[in-house]
């Protein structure tokens, strides 16, 4: 490494590989670079005529917020590879502090942008994320790190995968309809109103944009722009409003399914009456092998019946406007 102290013009802002943090700097943060100055050297690489940032954003953040002329950094060697360099700033933004979902979803973003196949980074980098290494939750951070616009509130109100994955599993207009809904809320309100309107979809099968067209839910939205945290608690309240009926209604024609079977007393239904787990639970009650062999022949004939269909249907949400 090299001592070297440089203009802040010469590290180039719009190279980026290898930026992991969303975190901007804190007002203690800034007033100790406006009154001490920058203390601890950035590390850069030589790259042409420029320097690339390795580590350091904030105090860089904060030296041109302050027109800091003159900025200490540590050069370092031109040999080692970008994956050697990647590495090297993964670690050491990992040993300073947690990294939230946003982040490592750059840091995902970052390695294969490098050339790592996505099976080296499920290996090799995401146990360290402490994030579950496999594929699946590989193509989710890689998605979510796609959606620029998104990052930094996804970061500072610490959404989970949980989150992430719902949203992500609306359209791209989807996700533009509710962004603008939720972006500024509390973590606790995005997550209620994400999960709220991703329960009325499946269970409507409608789009988003034709539910928030319901009269009820488009009054309260019409006064969104001049007080949001108001307008989200109304909004929430209604669609609690909406779910729970909904949940009344299918749990209703369920059951007239349940009785139109025609099966045995013995034979006793049960399911997840929230409906977010779809499975159909069957209990037999039986006293001998003849009993169970005959209840189990009841249930074998009825399949034929379309009660069937419509009972998993049901269960999945999709509930028959006509009852």
């Amino acid at each position: 490494m090299k001592f070297r102290i440089i203009k802040p013009e010469e590290i180039n802002l719009n190279d980026c590989r290898f930026r992991f943090t969303l975190e901007k700097p804190s007002e203690d943060f800034l007033k100790s670079i406006k009154e001490i100055g920058i203390a601890e050297p950035l590390l850069v690489i030589k790259k042409d005529k420029n320097f690339i940032l390795v580590s350091g954003w904030k105090r860089l953040q904060a030296a041109l917020s302050f027109g800091i002329s003159q900025i200490p950094v540590l050069e370092l060697s031109e040999t080692l590879s970008e994956r050697q360099l990647l590495t090297f700033a993964f670690f050491l933004y990992r040993s300073q502090r947690q990294l939230s979902l946003a982040e490592k979803s750059l840091v995902v973003k970052r390695f294969f942008e490098i050339g790592l196949e996505p099976e080296e980074i499920v290996v090799e980098i995401m146990p360290w994320l402490e994030v579950p290494p496999n594929r699946p939750t590989f193509d989710l951070l890689y998605r979510l790190a796609n959606l620029e616009e998104i990052l930094e509130e996804a970061h500072s109100r610490d959404w989970k995968l949980g989150m992430a994955e719902l949203f992500l599993s609306f359209s791209s207009e989807e996700r533009k309809v509710i962004f603008n809904l939720i972006s500024g809320l509390s973590h606790s309100r995005q997550k209620e109103i994400i999960e709220s309107i991703y329960i009325l979809k499946k269970r409507l099968n409608k789009n988003i944009l034709t539910i928030l067209t319901d009269p009820e839910i488009a009054a309260v939205l019409s006064s969104f722009i001049d007080n949001r945290a108001k307008t989200a608690d109304e909004l929430v309240l209604i669609l609690r409003k909406k779910i729970n009926p909904l949940v009344q209604k299918i749990g209703y024609q369920l059951d007239q399914n349940f009785k139109a079977l025609k099966l045995p007393a013995e034979i006793r239904f049960d399911y997840d009456r929230t409906l977010e787990n779809p499975e159909l639970r069957i209990e037999i009650a039986a006293g001998s092998k003849e009993q169970l062999r005959k209840t189990l022949m009841a249930i074998s004939s009825s399949l034929e019946k379309e009660n069937w269909e419509a009972i998993f249907s049901l269960l999945q949400g999709e509930i028959n406007a006509e009852d």
